[in-house]
This record gives C-alpha cells, structure tokens and sequence, in this order.
C-alpha cells in the first residue's frame, strides 16, 4: 500500500499546550471551581494557539510525577514537547496570557 501526501502537513510553530496541575484534596472545592473557569477562559481567549489541558493530580499520578509537580496549581507551557514556562501557585489569566505571548513571541 502506497501512501502519498498531495500537501504537506502543516504544524504551527507557535502551537502550544498549558497544562493546569489541579489539586483534588477534599477541602480546595473552591480553588478547584476557580480552577476549571479559569483554563475554560484562557481556551477561549488564547483559541487555537495554545491547547488547555486541565490535569486533576488524582486521576493523573504519573503525568503529575513527570513534570515534578510537588505542589498545585502549577501551570505549565509546553512548545514541541519542551517546557517553556512555569508557574507554581494561583495567578490569573491575563498574568499567564503575558507569560505565554512573551514566549511564543521569542
């Protein structure tokens, strides 16, 4: 079997992922609200550019431990499999809207 492409395939180069580390500890109900609308807004306003990936530290033990999160939230930009950008601790979107701008931009 003969497979051809009559277009390349075309990645964006500026494509990323944000990953939201969320606690899941009886007790951050709260936080964890604020948590699911936050990744909700940023999807919104970042669109297509970046993929938001909400990542509850319970039902993802082991991408938890590969990315060294020893505490929630975290947030974490990733471009073509690389982490770009940290922050550890509640913030809210324009500050991560900033942080990602700046480094899609680079």
């Amino acid at each position: 079997m003969e497979f051809t492409v009559s277009h390349p395939i075309q990645i964006p180069s500026q494509s990323a992922d944000l990953l939201i580390f969320i606690p899941s500890a009886p007790g951050e109900n709260t936080l964890i609200a604020s948590l699911h609308s936050l990744a909700d807004l940023l999807q919104n306003l970042l669109g297509t550019t970046v993929h938001v990936f909400k990542i509850d530290e319970m039902t993802y033990p082991g991408i938890v431990k590969s990315f060294d999160i020893f505490k929630t939230p975290t947030f974490v930009l990733v471009q073509r499999g690389v982490e770009v950008w940290r922050q550890i601790g509640m913030t809210d979107a324009s500050t991560i809207i900033k942080a990602v701008k700046n480094q899609l931009t680079d």
